[in-house]
């Protein structure tokens, strides 16, 4: 029996994202020795292939980002109240509510991370009303809380009279 010849392995095709700089510079060297239409076809495909690995390639992806709706509303008069919620960056800001019963709240963000974004509303004693809390993270709602929300006088507990809705708020 005749031995038959070895067929040479294929090697597989190269990523678009495996092609460095430097292979691109050398491509470039021999394109300038080929004729004009060779030329012309061959610098075609290598901005092509240029263009195709820039999209392909995920580490160069900038993350996504979110808009993050915050609302608050408070149903009973409560002056003082204020509701603090999370920026982008990690930072929190704080902003009075409306002493009328049924105002709404409304602040907008954007974050890189939607599983961050929180807010508490704060009532102060002696007054105490339904509070309805709410984030919505690209236009659906991703939390809501709605709750009576009681302050005791005279307790230290910062968290009384505080109704906490989405992840907490960072630490100062």
């Amino acid at each position: 029996m005749l031995a038959q010849p070895r067929q040479p392995r294929r090697q597989p095709a190269p990523r678009w994202a495996d092609f460095s700089a430097a292979a691109i510079v050398a491509t470039a060297r021999n394109v300038i020795a080929m004729s004009s239409t060779t030329q012309k076809w061959s610098s075609i495909a290598a901005m092509t292939a240029v263009a195709v690995g820039s999209q392909v390639d995920p580490a160069t992806a900038l993350a996504d980002l979110h808009n993050v709706t915050y609302i608050a509303r408070i149903d009973g008069v409560a002056p003082g109240s204020q509701a603090t919620f999370v920026l982008n960056g990690g930072q929190t800001a704080t902003a009075p509510l409306s002493p009328m019963p049924g105002n709404v709240f409304e602040a907008n963000e954007v974050l890189a991370d939607p599983q961050r974004a929180g807010m508490q509303v704060v009532l102060h004693w002696p007054y105490s009303a339904n509070v309805h809390c709410e984030i919505d993270v690209d236009d659906n709602i991703a939390t809501q809380v709605d709750q009576f929300v009681r302050p005791k006088q005279g307790n230290s507990d910062p968290m009384s009279g505080v109704l906490q809705c989405g992840a907490p708020l960072p630490s100062a």
